[in-house]
């Protein structure tokens, strides 16, 4: 395998986007599209997230994960590695994302994900150890110039109109940093605040953590006569959304002030 790069860190939530970040790096060098890079980026964070969450649970202390990155025969390959117990997410049976709104599960979907953006994925439990590779094609080869991706996340609120709250959303939406959107969310809906508005204009990236922080805000202000509507998704994020039918859950517009607009909301 050409170029092949390693990673190595311990199974602990806060250092997962670094971990993105290095196979973002690699993608970018291995000739993947900026579409594809994103692909590999919510791919590796979901199977690190899922590993760290469920495969380890509070036990992260000898927790160890491993990524291995390289070309084969115009392919990304991503190997990841680690020591938690046994599960093939090859044969889990992830959500349905046919089902309604109301019959949906609100978190599950980081399987899913893995399995729709990858062209193959693999599985195999090897000498302890659970071994899941990644397989991207790369079609379109490119090289991306980019600055430095902020794994931060800021937010600012403020009254837009007699009933709504926008929430503005600057960085990232990942296994990390969703608790500060959740909380954000959360203090709103305690003040009353049913009505929101929040602006993706800002947002480079959003993992199954921060969607379903998104789903749980949304069903709490439905039950209160309330809603959660969102703006200015890029289109690499409005793809997430519609890959699991969420764009038909949310009140989606091209931005706050469509929003606004919309006499259904005056």
């Amino acid at each position: 395998m050409q170029d092949e790069r390693h990673l190595s860190f311990k199974a602990h939530i806060e250092n997962v986007p670094a971990a993105c970040e290095f196979v973002v790096k690699a993608a970018e060098e291995a000739g993947l599209d900026e579409r594809s890079v994103y692909h590999c980026q919510l791919a590796v964070d979901e199977t690190c997230t899922n590993i760290i969450e469920h495969g380890f649970g509070h036990n992260t202390n000898t927790g160890q994960i491993t990524i291995t990155t390289g070309i084969d025969q115009g392919t990304f390959v991503i190997t990841i590695t680690d020591n938690s117990p046994a599960f093939n997410p090859v044969t889990y049976r992830e959500p349905n994302p046919a089902l309604s709104t109301q019959e949906r599960e609100i978190g599950g979907w980081g399987i899913y994900f893995i399995k729709k953006l990858m062209d193959r994925i693999d599985y195999r439990y090897v000498d302890g150890r659970n071994v899941l590779t990644l397989y991207k094609n790369i079609e379109h080869p490119s090289q991306i110039n980019r600055n430095e991706v902020e794994d931060t996340l800021s937010i600012t609120k403020k009254m837009v109109s007699n009933s709504f709250v926008q929430v503005d959303l600057t960085g990232q939406i990942d296994s990390h940093t969703s608790q500060q959107v959740e909380q954000a969310l959360e203090e709103e809906l305690q003040q009353g605040h049913f009505r929101l508005l929040i602006s993706f204009a800002h947002v480079t990236y959003i993992s199954s953590s921060g969607l379903k922080v998104l789903v749980t805000a949304w069903r709490k202000a439905r039950d209160n006569k309330g809603d959660v509507i969102l703006a200015a998704l890029q289109p690499r994020i409005l793809e997430v959304f519609e890959m699991i039918g969420f764009d038909m859950m949310f009140n989606i517009y091209d931005s706050p002030e469509a929003a606004l607009a919309d006499m259904h909301y005056e």
